[in-house]
């Protein structure tokens, strides 16, 4: 079956990249955070990533599965790291290959998003 990255997840392994290009390595989680734009202190010095707050309305699951699709056709690869006991994410050679192609030939827009939460509960 042939596998053709969608949008979320060229966001997704240009975050990765992003992060692996400061010497950062994520898991999952970070990288659902940095494509919320969740401050916190693991993203509080990253927010200049250009995914940052740019993937809103996606469920941590959702953003999982397309990590795990990146995984499986090897766009993206889990890196062991002793001390922690964790595997974290690095870009493949495929993926950079892939992603760099992608962004030689589209105009990728990286809007960052507002959430228009509403008060639940007003004064008049």
């Amino acid at each position: 079956e042939k596998f053709i990255p969608t949008i979320i997840d060229i966001k997704i392994m240009l975050t990765i990249r992003s992060l692996n290009s400061l010497g950062y390595y994520p898991i999952g989680e970070g990288v659902y955070k940095i494509l919320h734009g969740i401050l916190d202190e693991d993203t509080i010095e990253l927010t200049s990533i250009p995914t940052f707050k740019t993937v809103i309305s996606l469920p941590r699951k959702k953003i999982s599965n397309r990590i795990f699709m990146l995984v499986r056709y090897q766009y993206i690869k889990k890196i062991y790291h002793q001390k922690s006991d964790e595997l974290y994410l690095s870009l493949t050679e495929k993926g950079v290959i892939y992603l760099d192609d992608f962004l030689n030939k589209h105009k990728l827009q990286l809007v960052k998003k507002e959430t228009n939460k509403k008060p639940t509960i007003i004064k008049i």
